[in-house]
Parts: structure tokens; C-alpha cells; sequence
């Protein structure tokens, strides 16, 4: 199978993966495609930016009120 025939990433355009619930992931952990479902707990929009710290725990931001939070 050729690269290019795999679905791209509406987001980031790089390569995705289907999991076996049938949903399609973006191969890059933290694109905001795969946080698409998660709401910010300030203003209630979708699909917030993530980000890994160095201990490696994951952390959103807002792309609407630039509210910040993690995932623990």
C-alpha cells in the first residue's frame, strides 16, 4: 500500500491510524485532532491544544480563552 493512499490529518496533515473502535487518531500524539471531544472546563470549546511537561504529563491549553489545565 502506497503512503499517500492513507487518509491525512484535517488538522495537522500528517499520516493517521484507525483504532479498533473504528475512530481515526492522528498519528502525532499531541495534534489537537486527537483531543477533538475534550471540552475546557472555562468556555466550553472543543479541541484544545496539548502539550507534554518534562515529567511527561500531558497539559491543555484553550485555543478560544487560552485557559490552561492537565489531564491528572
Amino acid at each position: 500500500m502506497e503512503r499517500r493512499q492513507n487518509e491525512r490529518c484535517p488538522v495537522c496533515q500528517g499520516p493517521t491510524k484507525q483504532e479498533t473502535d473504528g475512530e481515526i487518531r492522528c498519528r502525532k500524539s499531541i495534534c489537537s485532532y486527537n483531543f477533538r471531544n475534550i471540552i475546557c472546563p472555562r468556555c466550553g470549546a472543543k479541541g484544545p491544544e496539548a502539550h507534554y511537561d518534562a515529567k511527561q504529563a500531558l497539559h491543555f491549553t484553550c485555543q478560544d480563552c487560552q485557559n490552561r489545565w492537565s489531564d491528572s
